[in-house]
């Protein structure tokens, strides 16, 4: 059953989205290394004298494990958008407006 990915509802009470970008980020780089070291450990040597169909079944295990983790780390990408655009939007709000003399108004006419 694939689901909609719920993005968090960020605001002033909550988590900051510097911080969730930077949580986002840390377990990202922790599955991306979890991910290398587990395409680095399977062997097909490890499994070939055990039989061709679970050989295959082991070698199709593998592969599913590791689209799981590349699915969590697409996951967390767009919660990491959706916490930078928040970011973005706070950091827009609190820019004050330019500033213009009446002056160079005036200069205009």
């Amino acid at each position: 059953m694939t689901s909609k990915l719920i993005l968090p509802l960020i605001h002033l009470g909550g988590t900051s989205p510097i911080t969730l970008m930077e949580d986002y980020s840390a377990a990202r780089l922790a599955l991306e290394e979890a991910l290398r070291l587990l395409s680095v450990s399977y062997h097909d040597r490890d499994y070939y004298l055990l039989g061709q169909d679970i050989h295959r079944e082991a070698r199709g295990q593998h592969i599913a494990r590791c689209a799981a983790i590349g699915n969590v780390i697409a996951a967390l990408d767009a919660m990491q958008e959706h916490a930078c655009e928040a970011q973005d939007a706070r950091t827009a709000a609190r820019t004050p407006p330019q500033w213009v003399s009446p002056l160079a108004v005036l200069a205009d006419y």
